[in-house]
């Protein structure tokens, strides 16, 4: 019975981090930046820390400035030097966008 428990604890974890992999995927441009869709940010309400993602998008994060939990690395980031007051102005108008679209992990 333990081992069973462990087997499904590790496919679960395996399960979550290939959606992860999917959701920096189809919801991060090749610059790293949020896209910010519906989808992406009704997945990442359901599924991750939103609030740690917001605060990074907020402070000009990329991806490749964040740790797994999706916070910005610190002082040192963002490594990204687009970070302007109209994206402060975008991010605050993606937060207000209503979630439409589901973005679906397969």
């Amino acid at each position: 019975m333990l081992v069973t428990a462990i087997q499904v604890r590790e496919a679960h974890a395996q399960d979550m981090s290939a959606q992860l992999e999917q959701f920096n995927a189809e919801c991060f441009d090749s610059a790293s930046e949020f896209l910010g869709t519906d989808a992406c940010f009704e997945w990442a309400e359901q599924n991750i820390e939103l609030e740690n993602l917001l605060e990074s998008i907020e402070k000009g994060c990329v991806l490749t400035d964040m740790y797994e939990d999706y916070s910005c690395k610190g002082p040192s980031a963002p490594s990204s030097s687009s970070s302007s007051a109209g994206e402060q102005e975008e991010v605050s108008e993606l937060k207000s966008t209503p979630k439409r679209a589901r973005w679906r992990a397969s």
